[in-house]
C-alpha cells in the first residue's frame, strides 16, 4: 500500500499499515489486535497522528495496539467518565495527547505515567472538578496544559510540582473562586498563564511573584474591581497584560512600574472614570494601550505622559467629551489613534504636530467652529477628511475638509455671566445655593472659587454652588467664573452671615408671648390715582388703626385694605414707576420674635398695592418697654432701626434681598434680622 497524506481506514479492515516518516516506522499489526469493533478513526501520515471521534472508543484497548513512534493521540465524544489512563502502556514516543469534550470527571493518580516524552496535555471542556496533587505525576517533559472549560474549583498547592518545565497554563472558563497563588511556586519556567472567566474578584498581592519567566498573563472576563500596587510584583519579564472586561474602577499608583518589558495593557471594558497617570512608572516599552468602553469623559493634562514609546492608542466608545491640550504630549511614536464613538466636539490644537497612520474619528459630535481652526490647515494629522460637522446646524453632515476657516471663525463668542447674585447674607444653619448662567460659543465652562488669603480655592464645578448649612466660616468672596476657547467673563459674590431668622409665630394661639404691639401698624403709601382692578380687591392691604392705637393681636392676622383718604402731602410722596414705596411699623419687644413673620405679610400685601413700582423700603421701628408692666403707648421708647430694602422685578417670581444690620449689643434686644432669598410669584401677590 502506497503511503498517502491522510485517509481513513475501517480498522476492522486494516490488516498492515506501514508508514514512514524520517526514521520513525509504524509497527504491522493485525486488524484482530488492532480493534475489536467497529470505530472511526483517522491517521494522518504527515503528522504521524490517530484521531478518533466515536463514543464507543475504547481508550485502553486502543492505546495497547496504537504503534510505536505515533507522535499525536486524539480522542474526543468518548463516553470516558474516570481517566485510567493506558494500563497496558503508551506508545514510544508520544508527545501529544489530546482528550477534549469528553465526560471526564476524575482522573486517577499515575493516570499519565510513562509519559516522559509527552509536552502536551489537553483536557478541555471536560467535567474535572478538581485538580488533585498527583494528578499530573509522570510527566516532566510536559510544556503545555489546557484544562480550560472544565468545573474546576479547587488546585492543590502540589498540583503542578512535578511539571518543572512546564511554559503554558491555560485554567479559563472554569469556576475558581480563588487564586492558587501557592500553586505557581513550582513554575519557574512558566511564560504563558491564562485565568480568564473565572468568577474571580480579588488577587493577593504578590501572588504571581515566583513566576520569574512569564510573559503573558490573562484575567479577562472576571469579575475583578481593585488592583493593588504589588498584585503583579515580581513579574519582571511580563510582556502582556490582559485585564479586559472586568469592573476595574480602581488601580493603585505605580501598579504597572515594575514591569520594563511591558508592551501591552487591555483594560477595556471596565469602569474606569479616568486614564490611570500615576500608575504607568517608566513604561518604556509600552507599545499597545487599550481603554475602549471605560466611562472615561475628559483626558486630564500630561495623561499618557510616561509612554513614550506608545504606538497604538485605543480610547473608542469611552464616553470622552473633553480632552485637554496637553493630554496627548510627548507621544511622538503614536502611530495609530482611536477615538470613535465617544462625545467630543473638538480636538486638541497640538494634534497637528503629531503623524498618525491611522485615525479613527468617526461617531463623534463635531463642532465646525474656531476650536478647529489649527486642525484645519493643519497638513500632516489627517484629520479633516475624517471629521463630519455635528453643529452648528448650518454645517451640519458637512465635512470639515469642505469649510472654510473663516467659517469657522465666525461661530465663535466670548462667554458672559447673565445672571448671579452680587452680595447676600445668610442666616447661620440655611441652605445657600448659588446660580450662574452664562452664554458664549463655545458653551462656557463654569466654575466657581472661594477666595483664601489671595488664593483661589475650587470649590463648585458647574453654574450652581451648594452650601447645605452655611455657617460663619463659609463667610467671604466667591468668584463665579466662565470661560470657553475665546475668553473668561467673571462675577464676585460676597457671602456674609446674619442670625437664623426666629420660628414662624402661631397667630392661632392664644399665648400673652405672642403678641404684637404696635404704634401706627403697617401704614402703605399707595396712589390714589391707579385704576383699580378686580384683583386689587382680593389682594390683602395694610390697616392704619391709628397714631397712637395698641392693639394685641391674639388672632390670625389679616390685612384689609385701607379706607383711610391721603393727604395731599402724602400723595406726593405716593411711589410712581420705578420709585420706592414705603412701609413703617413697631413692635414691642415681647413681640419681636413674630416681627419678621408680620413684615414678610406686610411686604406681601404692599407688592400687591404697589401697581409699578420698581423697589420697597421697609422701615422698622422696635418699641421696648421700661419695665415688666403694662405701658402706654407714651411709655414706650423707640429704637432707631435701619431700614430695609426690597428689590423686586416685573417678571414671573420676584426676588426678596431684606438685609438688616445689627441693632445693639444688649442681651434683651435682638442683634438683627434678616429675610434672604425669599421668592414670591407675582401671581400670587
Amino acid at each position: 500500500m502506497s503511503s498517502v497524506t491522510a485517509m481513513t481506514v475501517p480498522l476492522r479492515h486494516l490488516a498492515v499499515l506501514v508508514l514512514v516518516l524520517g526514521a520513525a516506522v509504524w509497527t504491522v499489526h493485525s486488524a484482530a489486535e488492532l480493534c475489536q469493533r467497529d470505530v472511526m478513526c483517522f491517521c494522518d501520515a504527515r503528522q504521524s497522528a490517530v484521531r478518533c471521534y466515536d463514543k464507543t472508543v475504547n481508550f485502553t484497548t486502543m492505546m495497547s495496539v496504537v504503534p510505536n513512534g505515533t507522535n499525536h493521540v486524539f480522542v474526543t465524544f468518548s463516553n470516558l467518565t474516570t481517566f485510567r489512563g493506558g494500563t497496558a502502556g503508551y506508545p514510544a514516543g508520544l508527545v501529544w495527547l489530546e482528550l477534549p469534550l469528553n465526560n471526564i470527571t476524575s482522573v486517577t493518580p499515575g493516570a499519565f505515567s510513562g509519559l516522559g516524552s509527552l509536552t502536551k496535555l489537553r483536557l478541555s471542556a471536560n467535567k474535572l472538578s478538581s485538580l488533585s496533587r498527583d494528578m499530573f505525576s509522570g510527566m516532566p517533559s510536559l510544556e503545555r496544559l489546557e484544562v480550560w472549560g472544565n468545573v474546576i474549583t479547587m488546585v492543590s498547592d502540589d498540583t503542578f510540582s512535578d511539571l518543572r518545565n512546564l511554559t503554558h497554563l491555560d485554567l479559563q472558563i472554569n469556576n475558581l473562586v480563588s487564586v492558587p497563588c501557592a500553586a505557581w511556586r513550582h513554575l519557574s519556567k512558566l511564560q504563558d498563564l491564562r485565568l480568564s472567566r473565572n468568577p474571580l474578584r480579588h488577587i493577593p498581592p504578590k501572588c504571581f511573584s515566583s513566576l520569574e519567566s512569564l510573559e503573558i498573563l490573562h484575567l479577562k472576563n472576571m469579575e475583578l474591581v481593585y488592583l493593588a500596587k504589588d498584585t503583579f510584583l515580581g513579574l519582571e519579564s511580563l510582556e502582556i497584560l490582559a485585564l479586559g472586561w472586568n469592573n476595574i474602577y480602581s488601580i493603585d499608583d505605580m501598579a504597572f512600574s515594575r514591569h520594563p518589558n511591558l508592551q501591552s495593557i487591555s483594560l477595556n471594558y471596565n469602569n474606569l472614570s479616568a486614564v490611570p497617570k500615576s500608575v504607568w512608572g517608566n513604561l518604556s516599552t509600552l507599545a499597545d494601550l487599550d481603554l475602549t468602553f471605560n466611562p472615561i469623559r475628559t483626558l486630564a493634562s500630561d495623561a499618557f505622559a510616561p509612554l513614550k514609546t506608545i504606538a497604538r492608542l485605543r480610547l473608542g466608545n469611552a464616553e470622552l467629551s473633553r480632552i485637554h491640550d496637553d493630554a496627548f504630549r510627548g507621544l511622538d511614536e503614536v502611530a495609530e489613534l482611536r477615538l470613535e464613538n465617544n462625545e467630543l466636539q473638538t480636538l486638541p490644537e497640538n494634534l497637528c504636530g503629531l503623524v498618525f497612520n491611522s485615525v479613527t474619528l468617526a461617531g463623534n459630535p463635531w463642532s465646525c467652529d474656531c476650536r478647529l481652526k489649527e486642525l484645519k490647515v493643519c497638513k500632516t494629522g489627517g484629520f479633516t477628511d475624517r471629521i463630519l460637522c455635528e453643529s452648528p446646524q448650518r454645517l451640519k453632515n458637512s465635512k470639515m475638509s469642505d469649510v472654510s476657516v473663516g467659517d469657522l471663525v465666525l461661530q465663535c463668542q466670548s462667554p458672559s455671566i447673565q445672571t448671579a447674585p452680587r452680595q447676600l447674607m445668610i442666616a447661620e444653619g440655611e441652605r445657600v445655593e448659588l446660580g450662574c448662567t452664562a452664554s458664549g460659543f463655545p458653551e462656557p465652562t463654569l466654575q466657581w472659587q472661594r477666595l483664601t488669603k489671595g488664593q483661589g480655592l475650587v470649590v463648585g464645578e458647574g453654574g450652581s454652588l451648594v452650601i447645605p448649612a452655611f455657617t460663619r466660616n463659609d463667610s467671604g468672596v466667591y468668584i463665579c467664573t466662565a470661560s470657553n476657547y475665546v475668553g473668561k467673563d467673571f462675577v464676585v459674590v460676597h457671602l456674609s452671615v446674619s442670625y437664623a431668622r426666629a420660628p414662624p409665630p402661631d397667630f392661632m394661639r392664644n399665648d400673652t408671648n405672642n403678641r404684637l404691639a404696635t404704634s401706627r401698624p403697617f401704614t402703605t403709601k399707595t396712589n390714589p390715582n391707579r385704576s383699580k382692578t378686580n384683583s386689587d380687591t382680593e389682594r390683602p392691604q395694610a390697616v392704619n388703626t391709628g397714631e397712637n392705637d395698641i392693639k394685641k393681636v391674639e388672632t390670625p392676622v389679616k390685612l384689609t385694605p385701607s379706607s383711610r383718604e391721603l393727604t395731599p402731602r402724602e400723595e406726593n410722596r405716593t411711589p410712581k414707576t420705578g420709585r420706592p414705596a414705603e412701609v413703617s411699623c413697631g413692635a414691642g419687644d415681647s413681640g419681636y420674635a413674630t416681627l419678621q413673620a408680620v413684615v414678610t405679610s406686610v411686604v406681601i400685601s404692599v407688592l400687591g398695592t404697589m401697581g409699578r413700582a420698581k423697589s420697597l423700603q421697609v422701615k422698622l421701628t422696635s418699641f421696648v418697654p421700661r419695665g415688666n408692666e403694662r405701658h402706654s403707648p407714651k411709655e414706650l421708647r423707640p429704637l432707631p432701626m435701619r431700614h430695609l430694602e426690597l428689590s423686586t422685578r416685573h417678571s414671573t417670581h420676584s426676588t426678596m434681598d431684606l438685609l438688616a444690620p445689627s441693632l445693639g449689643r444688649s442681651p434683651s434686644r435682638p442683634r438683627g434680622m434678616a429675610l434672604t432669598n425669599a421668592a414670591f410669584p407675582t401671581d400670587r401677590v
